[in-house]
């Protein structure tokens, strides 16, 4: 459910507040879990992760000022929601079984067409061709990602792998949303960007 709720929040801040932004916010979803962690399994950060929390804070706290009525709420949403679905992972991990990996997997994603066929039925939408077309394109590079992480992972130490996976998700973002649609962040929220970049490496060491 949180997953399709991401997406669903995801695509509505895109186009409010353009892919750069959202993509940025959607990576500091990593708070949710850090957080919770904390508090329900005493998993403190170390020096690099508080350093990395204090300027996503700080980067959050300029983005929200620099907009309309200096506040942008939809953006933590997509914080939230993300990192909420992030969080089940961590769930996963700590009580679940390894061999029961891609059952978790299968279940995330059936729940979340299960969710989008409802929302369907209730609004009266087909779906038409390019509807399931559009859906592929997205999806297979989402299994992609996951899989040239764990790829990665095996061959690789994780303080490596997943700041690069973080913050190179944010600069091809930021790009690819430039080049393709022209999408332009003000100062300061190019400000912000510049911050959440470190301050992803540094969470994820």
């Amino acid at each position: 459910v949180l997953f399709f709720g991401g997406f669903i929040l995801m695509q509505i801040s895109i186009n409010r507040y353009g892919a750069g932004l959202t993509g940025a916010f959607a990576k500091l979803g990593i708070l949710v879990p850090m957080v919770a962690s904390l508090i329900l399994w005493r998993e403190y950060p170390g020096i690099p992760q508080w350093l990395g929390i204090g300027l996503s804070l700080a980067a959050i706290v300029m983005t929200m000022k620099s907009g309309p009525g200096n506040l942008r709420p939809l953006l933590l949403m997509v914080l939230i929601v993300v990192g909420c679905a992030e969080f089940s992972n961590k769930i996963f991990e700590k009580y679940g079984e390894p061999a029961h990996t891609s059952l978790f997997l299968v279940g995330a994603f059936a729940t979340a067409a299960l969710c989008s066929a409802t929302a369907c039925l209730i609004r009266r939408r087909r779906v038409t061709a390019p509807d399931l077309l559009l859906g592929c394109l997205i999806g297979i590079p989402n299994l992609f990602s996951s899989w040239f992480l764990i790829a990665a992972l095996r061959d690789l130490p994780a303080a490596l792998v997943f700041p690069v996976f973080s913050a190179g998700s944010i600069i091809l973002i930021l790009f690819g949303s430039a080049l393709f649609f022209g999408e332009r962040l003000s100062s300061s929220d190019r400000l912000a960007v510049a911050l959440m970049l470190p301050a992803l490496i540094l969470i994820n060491l």
